[in-house]
């Protein structure tokens, strides 16, 4: 049984973390209004995952972010 997934592209953005500053593209996931999960990807790091967010109900209940 698959669940499906909607996201919807974010936009660029100069994403700021321990790891210095990358140029990113901002994934939002569409699922629930209630909750907001937010993922940013370097395009030229080969995709990798810069920093991942989860809000709920307005409160941050998750961060990860690259460090060195």
């Amino acid at each position: 049984n698959q669940i499906p997934y909607r996201f919807a592209l974010g936009g660029r953005e100069t994403m700021n973390v321990p790891a210095g500053s990358f140029e990113t593209v901002r994934v939002d996931l569409m699922d629930d209004p209630h909750r907001q999960l937010r993922y940013w990807f370097a395009p030229d790091r080969d995709w990798m995952l810069i920093k991942m967010e989860r809000i709920k109900d307005g409160k941050q209940q998750l961060l990860l972010e690259l460090k060195n």
